[in-house]
């Protein structure tokens, strides 16, 4: 069997295992570092600077749009919509409203100036409304026009013969008002459009503006809405001094979130970077371990992201705090390989031989850790999602390079640095073993039933859920606020689902794709939040000839009516009437442009249509089943040969939740397959490989009774962290079954002083590279932080103290361990010091 990375002595390894493999490569490593550590130093140097500069252009992508692939339907969707719009992001402008007139002056005043900026695709601040208002007859059947003139003439009719005298059965059924009846059946049919769009409380008028690119392309809206902003800012200190304006929408949300979410990440990075060092020098009690440790770590960090930039080119959401946990798992490597090289000094050893038994035996065992880590990523990798697989390519491409980093400078750096400054002097010492007393150890057994009942308890009640308000893991920040007010006064999003179609004419198509899939869900017993549809034949009537000769005959019975004969409050009404009646067959070229922008496409081919849904997708859930009610219309205008697209980014979310849900479970349990083949590979004993993997199956289950107890839910950033806590805390597991095995039954209480303190030291590395992460204002970055801790915290607790001491009561009920003995090494030599050579 391998050695254990603290061990003591150093033998030939065994035959297998993933020591055996690599020791002779380490030991070639150690003789070369010894003879040349000033050319290990001067590669690191020289690998360093160049690397560094590639991990520095390496950007942040926070939107949810970049967690899929581009093949998705729902992104291509989103793409041809973008390309079909010039680009189409959603920008809001919040006006100050308590002066209604004054606010609605300075809006159309504002549109003017906005609509000549560069990047602005359209500005909604007053609807010309009249317009359609004017012609609301042409939008009536021309049977229901014919119907209505006929009515009109017998409501004339009527009149004159009353005026005349000639109404002989008084009691008989007086006609309607022909004019009440115009205005009524204008309203009727009326698209349903105010001038101005204000909230239900009044404190606000809201300008809406579609700027080129999306939340998924930042860098081409952020220039505009900068421009946006200080335009507005002028204007209003021009036109409109001391009235409030604000800014929010999608476009700006993510722009805000991008920039709070870089600084959390970069703040994060950095504190947990000095924790882990802070951490490591407490323990240590030496400033030289802070030194040794550090430059490694940023060196394999620097290849890390370097490696990043020249791969996959950003980091996204979920990738985006690696920095703060490579900090915590890389750091580990030097921290096993440090506690071994002056293990070896105190043994009066050279610092030649200390560094060649330090990488033959520890570094063995630490590669074999790194590839059990780098294994777990590696199956994130290989999710189907593309949030998780660049998140686990860079993690498990990470892992190795930071371990390579501290193989390459770690040796040689500590080798210098022994040479001129002794890591040791003095007398050698016996490390005393841990000794446990017997309440304290089957106490801490008998908790684990109790801690497994009330786990799977929370299982089981539903007390683990998945976080249900996705807008919670964003940052709080003043404009998501204001978003949140918004679209709680308009009891909608400013945002709709944009839908494409490369054929004009096919608006009645859609709808009936619309009704047929609302047909099949509501008889399934499911919602259907579609509430209507609107495209550009809604805005151009059909049979305008038609419909424009029914017209002539209403104007020419109107013309009959005498105004002087008609009452003061009649006098408006017809003169409405007749302008309705009046109106001519019109083409989009006569639509104000405030009306038809939305429906036209950048490059003049096909048009747009607008799909408005009720409520909004606060709920996760709803995010999912507004996913696929989107896959199925989408399937359903297909099937009727409607060639176009549908841009939902609520739908790209509920894809987002959807994927998560369904293989999250596969993942965990791909992880643990994953890790007891390497176990099995490694150990070569079924029952030792099963033990292992059991210790990091008990903290699991106990994640969940914690995440019940404290009300931690999941969600689309911290599900990520479930596989790293397996291959965490496997390294615990590792290193102390390692050592007893090697030991013997007997030794646990020397293992738990060495191997136990070793693990401890660099799973509260760990611990601290994670709980940088509490201190961002982004939520989904502090639900990382918060599942961290207390993943890290319990299957610390099963692989660290309560795995040791069932080997041990193991041990005691084979009759290997006898009473409270001091522990002594299967060799004989474990405290005994060999002489050097």
């Amino acid at each position: 069997m391998s050695r254990s990375p603290l061990s003591s002595e150093v033998e030939p390894p065994s035959e297998g295992g993933f020591i055996h493999l690599w020791s002779k490569l380490l030991e070639r490593l150690a003789l070369a570092t010894v003879r040349r550590p000033i050319f290990f130093i001067v590669v690191a140097l020289a690998t360093f600077f160049p690397t560094a500069y590639l991990a520095s252009k390496l950007t942040l992508k926070s939107s949810f749009i970049d967690l899929l692939s581009p093949d998705d339907a729902e992104v291509k969707d989103l793409n041809l919509v973008l390309e079909k719009t010039g680009g189409l992001g959603f920008s809001t402008i919040a006006i100050e409203a308590s002066d209604r007139p004054r606010a609605e002056k300075f809006a159309v005043s504002l549109a003017e100036r906005l609509e000549k900026l560069p990047g602005v695709k359209f500005v909604q601040a007053r609807l010309d409304v009249e317009f359609l208002e004017d012609r609301q007859l042409y939008y009536l059947s021309a049977k229901e026009l014919e119907d209505l003139t006929a009515e009109v003439k017998a409501a004339i009719d009527y009149r004159v013969q009353e005026e005349a005298g000639l109404i002989i059965d008084e009691d008989a059924a007086k006609a309607p008002d022909p004019l009440e009846r115009i205005k009524k059946e204008g309203e009727k049919k009326g698209l349903g459009l105010s001038p101005f769009l204000v909230g239900n409380d009044g404190k606000y008028l809201y300008v809406l503006l579609g700027l080129g690119g999306s939340v998924g392309d930042l860098d081409a809206t952020t220039q505009v809405q900068a421009e946006v902003e200080r335009t507005t800012k002028e204007a209003a200190n021009e036109l409109a001094p001391g009235m409030e304006v604000l800014f929010t929408g999608p476009i700006v949300n993510r722009r805000d979130d991008a920039k709070f979410l870089g600084e959390d990440l970069s703040r994060a990075g950095i504190l947990g970077f000095v924790g882990v060092v802070v951490i490591v020098l407490v323990a240590t009690r030496k400033r030289r371990p802070m030194l040794l440790l550090s430059l490694p770590l940023a060196l394999g960090l620097t290849w890390t992201f370097a490696f990043a930039y020249l791969t996959v080119h950003h980091l996204n959401a979920v990738s985006g705090f690696l920095v703060s946990i490579l900090s915590g798992l890389g750091i580990e490597y030097g921290i096993h390989l440090y506690k071994r090289y002056t293990e070896e000094r105190r043994r009066g050893r050279d610092p030649e031989e200390s560094t060649l038994r330090m990488l033959r035996s520890t570094g063995g065992a630490l590669l074999a850790a790194c590839l059990v880590n780098a294994a777990v990523f590696a199956v994130v990798a290989v999710a189907g999602f593309r949030g998780f697989m660049e998140f686990g390519l860079i993690a498990s491409v990470g892992m190795l390079m930071t371990m390579g980093a501290t193989l390459l400078l770690f040796p040689a750096l500590n080798f210098l640095i022994d040479r001129r400054w002794p890591v040791f002097a003095g007398e050698r010492q016996r490390i005393a073993p841990l000794m446990l007393p017997a309440w304290l150890r089957y106490g801490l057994l008998a908790t684990v039933p109790l801690l497994a009942a009330f786990s799977a308890h929370a299982l089981y009640t539903g007390k683990v859920r998945f976080h249900t308000d996705w807008r919670e893991l964003g940052s709080d920040t003043p404009t998501s606020r204001l978003d949140a007010y918004v679209i709680k006064t308009l009891n909608q999003s400013v945002t709709t689902v944009l839908l494409y179609l490369d054929e004009p004419g096919q608006t009645k198509v859609v709808r009936e794709a619309i009704e047929a899939v609302r047909a099949k869900r509501e008889e399934q017993g499911k919602p259907f939040n579609v509430v209507r549809m609107v495209g550009v034949d809604d805005i151009i009537p059909q049979e305008q000839r038609e419909k424009a000769a029914v017209l002539e005959k209403l104007r020419v019975q109107l013309e009959r009516v005498k105004v002087s004969k008609l009452k003061e409050d009649e006098k408006p009404l017809f003169e409405r009437a007749k302008k309705m009646a009046s109106q001519r067959p019109f083409s989009l070229d006569d639509v104000p442009r405030s009306i038809k922008q939305r429906f036209l496409t950048a490059d003049g081919k096909g048009t747009m249509g607008v799909i408005t849904t009720e409520g909004v997708f606060e709920e996760s859930s709803r995010l999912v089943d507004w996913s696929n009610q989107v896959s199925e219309l989408r399937a359903e205008l297909a099937s009727r040969k409607v060639a176009g697209a549908l841009a939902s980014e609520n739908a790209i979310a509920g894809r987002i939740f959807r994927i998560i849900t369904e293989s999250g479970g596969r993942i965990l349990g791909a992880t643990f397959l994953v890790v007891f083949i390497v176990l099995l590979f490694e150990f070569r004993k079924f029952f030792h490989a099963l033990a292992v993997l059991a210790s990091v199956a008990f903290g699991m289950l106990f994640v969940a009774g914690g995440m019940g107890a404290f009300g931690i839910e999941l969600n689309f950033m911290n599900a990520a962290v479930l596989p790293i806590i397996v291959g965490v805390s496997l390294d615990n597991a590792i290193h102390i079954f390692h050592r007893y095995v090697e030991e013997g039954p007997a030794s646990i209480p020397l293992v738990l002083r060495r191997t136990g303190s070793a693990a401890l030291l660099s799973s509260s590395t760990n611990l601290a590279g994670f709980a940088a992460l509490l201190v961002a204002r982004h939520g989904g970055l502090r639900s990382v932080a918060e599942l961290s801790i207390l993943g890290i915290a319990a299957t610390v607790f099963t692989t660290t103290a309560i795995f040791p001491i069932a080997l041990d009561l193991v041990g005691r009920l084979r009759g290997q361990v006898r009473g409270d003995e001091a522990p002594v090494s299967s060799r004989g030599t474990m405290d005994r010091p060999r002489p050097p050579g």
